[in-house]
Protein backbone atom coordinates (compact mmCIF):
# COMPACT_ATOMS: atom_id res chain seq x y z
CA UNK A 1 0.00 0.00 0.00
CA UNK A 2 2.89 2.32 0.84
CA UNK A 3 4.37 1.68 -2.61
CA UNK A 4 1.09 2.60 -4.29
CA UNK A 5 0.95 5.89 -2.39
CA UNK A 6 4.58 6.67 -3.29
CA UNK A 7 4.07 5.92 -6.98
CA UNK A 8 0.85 7.94 -7.05
CA UNK A 9 2.54 10.90 -5.38
CA UNK A 10 5.46 10.78 -7.82
CA UNK A 11 3.13 10.68 -10.84
CA UNK A 12 1.07 13.52 -9.39
CA UNK A 13 4.16 15.66 -8.89
CA UNK A 14 5.29 14.97 -12.46
CA UNK A 15 1.89 16.02 -13.80
CA UNK A 16 1.97 19.24 -11.75
CA UNK A 17 5.49 19.98 -12.99
CA UNK A 18 4.40 19.45 -16.59
CA UNK A 19 1.40 21.74 -16.09
CA UNK A 20 3.65 24.40 -14.58
CA UNK A 21 6.11 24.18 -17.48
CA UNK A 22 3.46 24.00 -20.23
CA UNK A 23 3.36 27.77 -21.01
CA UNK A 24 7.16 27.87 -21.27
CA UNK A 25 7.22 24.83 -23.55
CA UNK A 26 4.54 26.34 -25.80
CA UNK A 27 6.48 29.62 -26.01
CA UNK A 28 9.70 27.83 -26.95
CA UNK A 29 7.87 25.75 -29.55
CA UNK A 30 6.34 28.83 -31.19
CA UNK A 31 9.72 30.58 -31.45
CA UNK A 32 11.34 27.66 -33.24
CA UNK A 33 11.53 28.28 -37.00
CA UNK A 34 9.39 25.95 -39.06
CA UNK A 35 11.30 23.96 -41.67
CA UNK A 36 9.69 22.63 -44.80
CA UNK A 37 10.45 18.94 -45.03
CA UNK A 38 11.39 17.59 -48.45
CA UNK A 39 8.95 14.72 -48.28
CA UNK A 40 6.04 13.93 -50.55
CA UNK A 41 2.58 14.65 -49.21
CA UNK A 42 0.61 11.78 -47.75
CA UNK A 43 -0.75 9.63 -50.56
CA UNK A 44 1.45 11.27 -53.21
CA UNK A 45 3.29 8.82 -55.43
CA UNK A 46 7.03 9.12 -55.85
CA UNK A 47 8.96 7.88 -58.85
CA UNK A 48 12.15 6.04 -57.96
CA UNK A 49 15.33 7.77 -59.09
CA UNK A 50 16.85 6.32 -62.24
CA UNK A 51 20.13 4.54 -61.83
CA UNK A 52 23.08 5.82 -63.79
CA UNK A 53 23.85 3.89 -66.98
CA UNK A 54 27.38 2.59 -66.72
CA UNK A 55 29.44 2.36 -69.92
CA UNK A 56 29.94 -1.21 -71.11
Amino acid sequence: MQLLVTVGSAIGLLVLLLLALAPLLVELNERRPVRQVDRPALGERVRPARTAQLPV
